[in-house]
């Protein structure tokens, strides 16, 4: 597949089906726990699973740091003709990739009781996310190499795969959650458990790619290892941000509604939370289409083919942000009744949020596209900055103005105001840098 070539709709549609559907299965490990164990455990269940997000997110955002970093970089090196030192990228981000997940293992092990009550656990739930949050951590590795390899091999033409790898790990986590938590009764644990077995499975679908006669990927001995590290830090960067900032977001928001509505609006807010995440994934999979096309022809310095498939994957997220948002809005209440339906005023708490919180996603869907293309085309410093703007410092702005004047709902109006004007911004930057220009 010769992405410096050929139609750029057919190239993006391509990419766009496995991009999205293999983002899903990555996306949808938390998504079935929550549904699981809000009707399998309860309340208390649901308060335990969105405190320990953060620590989930944490070691996702190191996986997503070499994921676009590096697959970006090898990409734009391939267009460049750069074979080997692609494959140095490759073979740098692999050995990061175990750095990371044994030092991540080892620190969370042995600070797992501090790292509970910093996020949150009060004593009715603590020994819950203790046990939720310790198998995590010591199954960090397979998540951080899930997605190192995911990138990388999307990247050297094998979308399909990485669909099936994503499916297939969601679909064993649905059938492993139902027998641990319904038939063993492992409460909590059987919900990770489950959870930790998915990305494994992934990976030893994915390693299948490596016995093709056309892979490209090859652990070499790499040189001017440190320039390359620099290199893809720079481009991962904005993609780690976005990655940490739900951990961020998740805590500061589990802070004031406990402090707010105690552990029925941190309930409400999994529900939200974890359902926006699937969402947000719609719009990740059009990035992630865009992403190899849109590098390879940077490197190639194919402007307006760059240009185009930017432009195909805006419309495609904004689109499927829009769809999204009337589907939650016009049934709230049939959704949150998925995760739990006998707490009436959990029902109306999380409704109502979702009616709030959803304003947000077409401008999510602009937002998350336009980053991810800034980082493709080797622009890291806008969208870090930008990307900081987004999902801190808006974040934060938002938590001093709207809950104390609009108590619960005030919370739920943070990420529409991030939003809207995250995308205020990225407009007029891209009106004074002639994004859309044809030179």
């Amino acid at each position: 597949m010769n992405l410096i070539q050929g139609s750029i709709q057919r190239h993006f549609i391509k990419y766009l089906i496995p991009s999205i559907a293999s983002m899903l299965g990555l996306s949808l490990y938390i998504l079935v726990d929550t549904m699981f164990i809000g009707r399998g455990i309860g309340i208390d269940g649901l308060t335990a699973l969105n405190i320990s997000l953060p620590v989930f997110s944490a070691f996702l955002c190191l996986g997503h740091l070499l994921n676009m970093g590096g697959s970006t970089a090898y990409a734009v090196s391939i267009g460049r003709q750069e074979k080997r030192k692609a494959q140095e990228i490759f073979t740098i981000c692999v050995i990061m990739g175990i750095i990371f997940a044994v030092s991540f293992t080892v620190i969370g092990l042995v600070f797992i009781d501090e790292i509970c009550i910093f996020l949150g656990a009060t004593e009715s739930v603590l020994e819950m996310v203790k046990g939720y949050s310790r198998v995590l951590i010591m199954f960090s590795s397979a998540f951080i190499l899930n997605s190192v390899l995911f990138g990388f091999i999307r990247n050297d033409h094998s979308p399909r795969l990485c669909m099936v790898a994503g499916l297939t790990g969601n679909i064993i986590n649905i059938v492993l959650d139902y027998i641990f938590i319904f038939i063993f009764n492992w409460g909590i644990l059987g919900a990770v458990y489950a959870t930790v077995v998915s990305p494994i499975c992934s990976i030893l679908i994915m390693l299948l790619h490596f016995t093709k006669k056309e892979n490209n990927l090859r652990i070499v001995m790499p040189t001017a290892v440190y320039e390359k590290l620099i290199r893809i830090f720079k481009n991962g960067l904005p993609s780690m941000l976005d990655s940490i900032a739900p951990a961020i977001i998740v805590y500061f928001f589990n802070i004031t509604l406990l402090k707010l509505s105690g552990n029925g609006g941190v309930a409400a807010y999994s529900v939200i939370a974890n359902i926006a995440f699937v969402g947000n994934v719609l719009f990740m999979g059009s990035a992630q289409a865009m992403q190899p096309i849109s590098s390879q022809n940077y490197g190639a310095e194919k402007p307006m083919r760059v240009n185009k498939v930017f432009k195909l994957a805006i419309i495609t997220a904004v689109l499927f942000g829009v769809l999204k948002s009337s589907v939650i809005l016009s049934i709230p209440e049939q959704i949150v009744k998925m995760f739990n339906s006998e707490s009436v005023d959990f029902i109306r708490m999380a409704s109502k949020g979702l009616r709030v919180y959803y304003l947000a996603m077409p401008f999510a869907a602009f937002n998350i596209v336009s980053v991810v293309f800034l980082q493709s085309i080797e622009k890291p410093y806008p969208a870090l900055l930008l990307s900081s703007v987004r999902t801190i410092g808006l974040i934060l702005l938002g938590l001093m103005i709207f809950p104390p004047f609009f108590n619960v709902t005030g919370v739920w109006m943070i990420l529409p105001f991030a939003e809207l004007v995250t995308t205020i911004i990225i407009l007029s930057y891209f009106r004074k840098t002639r994004v859309f220009s044809r030179k």
